[in-house]
């Protein structure tokens, strides 16, 4: 199941901020409930740089609709 959620916080980097990353470590998994959004999980992964320009937002790499 990690793998899985690996896989989906690079995806994310890259759309969100324009970096390509390689995950490194596994550094913890947390929860909270939200009184707005019920339960939410936290994992958090350690990652190297490998490649890219830190760009704020996704307005390079999200499909227009």
């Amino acid at each position: 199941m990690i793998r899985h959620g690996e896989a989906a916080t690079l995806r994310e980097l890259m759309q969100e901020t324009g970096i390509i990353r390689k995950i490194i470590g596994f550094v913890d998994i947390d929860s909270e409930f939200s009184m707005t959004s019920g339960d939410l999980l936290f994992v958090t992964f350690e990652a190297e740089w490998m490649s890219g320009t830190i760009k704020p937002g996704c307005l390079l790499y999200c499909p227009r609709i």
